[in-house]
C-alpha cells in the first residue's frame, strides 16, 4: 500500500530534547525541532483517570508519516500545539511508512 501524498494533510512538527548546562553548570534539557513533517492523523480513543489526586484525561492517535530512520520514541510531536508522546513505531512497506501510536495527557489547570 503505496503512501498517498493527499492523505499526508496534517504538518506537524518532531522535538527531542537536548542536554545542555545553564548558568550555574546544572544539566538542563532543551527541546529541540528535529524536523516537520506531513501526517494523517486519527484519533483512536479517550479516557479519564485520577493520579495523585488529580484527574488525568488521555487521549491516543495513530500518525501516519513517510519513514524517518531517526525517528524514536524518545521524542514527541507538536501537532496544533499539543504534546503528543510516541508510545509506538510500526513500521511497514519496506521502510516507506511509519505508524505513530501517540497519548495526549490533558491536566486541568487549577483554578
Amino acid at each position: 500500500m503505496p503512501v498517498n501524498a493527499g492523505d499526508l494533510t496534517e504538518r506537524v512538527k518532531v522535538y527531542q530534547a537536548v542536554v545542555g548546562r545553564n548558568d550555574t553548570g546544572e544539566a538542563t534539557l532543551t527541546p529541540q525541532l528535529v524536523c516537520s513533517v506531513w501526517s494523517e492523523i486519527r484519533p483512536l480513543s479517550s479516557r479519564e483517570s485520577v493520579q495523585y489526586g488529580q484527574q488525568v484525561g488521555t487521549t491516543m492517535y495513530k500518525l501516519k508519516i513517510r519513514f524517518l530512520s531517526l525517528l524514536t520514541s524518545d521524542m514527541w510531536i507538536v501537532y496544533r500545539g499539543r504534546k503528543l508522546e510516541i508510545a509506538a513505531i510500526d513500521e511497514y512497506e519496506r521502510q516507506l511508512y511509519q505508524m505513530l501510536t501517540c497519548t495526549e495527557r490533558h491536566i486541568p489547570k487549577e483554578a
